[in-house]
């Protein structure tokens, strides 16, 4: 019995360390802000902070501002010192690296531009990145603590191999982890790439304001790939395998033919050209075999015809989607995040337009691009990255 009750105070302690961790994020606090924000008593508040302070997770904040009676209050804030952390997120066109200390100030950004298929030769390029980042005067003399991955693709969750990543090649003999871990010797991650865009939205974005129970995060970009939150939990599902909207089957008849070729920036580059091939029309997009996503973007924004229908098109697929969606699940909130979001809100207006219509005008979802400009999955990959390391300290 001893044992139980010792056990249940080791967990109760350690939900109330996560819980300040978790407040930390956000600036600096002192103790009577903690007790207040988390409902913990003032001296429990101490303790925990003294406890964080001293496993060197908090340090103190300087002293900017004077209180009541001329006091001038005690801060804390997360220690940005005890490393680095890089992301790597493979999920688009432009794979993007990134280095952040402990703290979640972003120290170092760069991209692999331009890539279609993830070889051997990108990801040491990959390297590359990573090792110019830590080699930056602001990062040169911290470890590096942990790299966190965001991936598309099905991952065998016991061996770490890929099932299925038709962007990777060679992809069964590929484990993502194991790679990264040889090369740099420290923690490796592998986050479904979706479900670190919803973490990043609730720890930085607009559910982080919004707070809803149930919520859809989409990934609305090459491809399309959502994340559920349900009851104010990430469901990641049995193998971390869901949100794959790409492989679902709008047409039984040709079930090959998945979602994204119909709702994806890749699905309206296709269509394009097809329309412009199909009616002989002439058009700026005419002769480019492959289309540039900026010049689409400012087609449509001008008003250009061609353009302008299909992407319309698009949008109805895209509101009838997530009506059947809605139908299932009944949720509160969708976010939209990738490239979508730079079509500006006269797509989103084609997209609750048909929702509308569809609908009897009923449809009561809250829908709304993110606003953190497509960097939702890296900074969620940062979360990550930065939690294990203090989960780590934590447990030891």
């Amino acid at each position: 019995m001893a044992r139980k009750i010792q056990s249940n105070q080791e967990f109760i302690r350690y939900n109330n360390q996560r819980e300040i961790i978790g407040l930390m994020r956000k600036g600096s606090y002192s103790c009577t802000d903690i007790a207040k924000a988390t409902g913990l008593s003032n001296t429990a508040a101490e303790n925990i902070v003294n406890d964080l302070l001293e496993r060197k997770i908090l340090v103190l904040s300087p002293i900017t501002e004077v209180g009541k009676l001329g006091r001038r209050p005690i801060k804390y804030h997360l220690n940005g010192d005890l490393g680095c952390v890089a992301s790597v997120n493979l999920t688009d066109r432009d794979l993007v690296v990134c280095i952040s200390n402990t703290n979640r100030q972003m120290l170092y950004c760069t991209k692999v531009p331009n890539v279609i298929y993830i070889t051997e030769e990108v990801i040491e390029e990959l390297f590359k990145a990573i090792r110019e980042g830590m080699a930056q005067p602001l990062t040169r003399e911290k470890p590096l603590l942990c790299i966190c991955i965001a991936s598309p693709g099905l991952i065998d969750a016991e061996t770490g191999y890929y099932r299925l990543a038709p962007r990777i090649e060679n992809y069964k003999n590929i484990n993502m982890a194991e790679i990264f871990r040889a090369e740099f010797g420290c923690d490796v991650i592998i986050k479904k790439d979706i479900v670190s865009g919803l973490i990043g939205e609730m720890q930085f974005g607009v559910l982080s304001e919004s707070k809803p129970k149930n919520a859809i995060f989409i990934h609305f970009d090459v491809t399309v790939g959502l994340a559920f939150l349900f009851d104010g939990k990430i469901y990641e599902g049995n193998n971390g395998y869901l949100g794959e909207l790409g492989f679902f089957a709008p047409d039984l008849n040709e079930p090959q033919k998945g979602l994204n070729l119909f709702v994806s920036m890749t699905s309206i580059f296709m269509a394009i050209k097809e329309k412009i091939k199909k009616e002989n029309l002439a058009h700026p997009l005419a002769n480019k075999d492959v289309l540039d996503f900026d010049e689409v973007k400012l087609l449509f924004i001008s008003g250009d015809e061609v353009v302008e229908q299909v992407i319309r098109r698009c949008a109805k697929s895209f509101a009838v989607f997530l009506l059947n969606l809605n139908s299932l699940l009944d949720i509160q909130q969708v976010i939209i995040d990738g490239r979508i979001v730079e079509l500006g809100d006269k797509f989103l207006e084609y997209v609750v337009h048909y929702l509308k219509k569809y609908d009897n005008s009923l449809c009561s979802l809250n829908i709304q691009y993110s606003t953190l400009m497509n960097r939702a999955i890296t900074l969620g990959c940062i979360s990550c990255a930065i939690d294990s390391q203090f989960d780590k300290i934590l447990k030891s």
